[in-house]
Order: structure tokens, then C-alpha cells, then sequence
């Protein structure tokens, strides 16, 4: 997750130059993920702050019948999640999260029905990423946690 908060930065530097904490939240398949980080001024250092967690399985019977759609109660634990999310991205001071949507988010022929209730809701749009901004985004994150005492390292 902090990979994909220093990849969005520089894109959006202009909106968070003068905010002190920024929330990234991932809508994914099975779970909901934010992280809080504090950023330096010149947005080159970040700091968590806070991380949190939950499941929502959004994906819950998305294959079921002919058409893949998001149903109406995996919608509902995920939209009441991103309020609670938003409360706390409050208390840090990050009042405009980043939100990212990947899986079957990204699939569903429903997917514009939930990022305008998403926004309707809390005023904020969702991204929603193609499969190879996810992996890309998933292997640099990994790739950043490995190694950090600078040691050769073997793949």
C-alpha cells in the first residue's frame, strides 16, 4: 500500500501539496485496505500512520447465475466499510482518501453503479485500475519490502 500512495503523488501533488496526512484506500475482491501516511512538504518521505483491514467479500456470489454483478449486500458491508474508513482518514487529518478499486470491482457490468454511489455517498470518485496497473502495483510493493538492508538478494 505505501508503494501505491508514492505512485500516486507526483500525479496528484497538486491537490495534497498542502495536507499533512493522505489515505489511500484499495476496494478489492475480498477485503477493503487503507493506509494513512504522513508526507514531508516536498511529498518525497512518507510515514505510516495507520493501517487498517476489513473483509467484505464483494465478490460474494459474482459468478452466480448468467451475468457477473456485484450484489446488493457484499455493495452494502463494502460502502458501510468505506464510511468507516472515511471517519478515521478524518481523525488523521487525510479528509480526501484515494481510493482504488481492482477484481471484480473492475469486472462487474454493474461497476459504474457502484463508483457513483461511492461517490454520491462521500464525494469522492473511484479509480479503478486495469489488471496490469494491479500487478504492477502489487510487485513493486513487494519488491520494496524485500532487501532493506541493502545486501544482495537472490530471486
Amino acid at each position: 500500500m505505501i508503494y501505491l500512495v508514492r505512485l500516486l503523488l507526483p500525479q496528484n501533488y497538486e491537490m495534497i501539496k498542502n495536507k499533512e496526512s493522505i489515505a489511500v484506500i484499495k476496494a478489492g475482491s475480498n477485503s477493503i485496505r487503507m493506509l494513512i501516511a504522513e508526507k514531508s512538504d516536498s511529498c518525497s518521505y512518507l510515514r505510516e500512520l495507520y493501517r487498517k483491514s476489513a473483509i467484505t467479500r464483494i465478490s460474494e456470489d459474482f459468478n452466480a447465475g448468467t451475468r457477473e454483478t456485484l450484489k446488493p449486500l457484499p455493495v452494502e458491508r463494502s460502502v458501510r466499510v468505506l464510511g468507516e474508513f472515511f471517519d478515521i482518514a478524518k481523525t488523521f487529518g487525510a479528509v480526501n482518501p484515494f481510493i482504488v478499486a481492482t477484481g471484480v470491482i473492475r469486472q462487474a457490468l454493474n461497476r459504474g453503479d457502484f463508483v457513483s454511489l461511492v461517490s454520491r455517498k462521500f464525494g469522492e470518485d473511484i479509480r479503478i485500475i486495469s489488471g496490469e496497473e494491479e500487478a504492477y502495483f502489487t510487485c513493486k510493493g513487494v519488491l520494496s519490502s524485500l532487501n532493506r538492508d541493502g545486501t544482495p538478494l537472490r530471486v
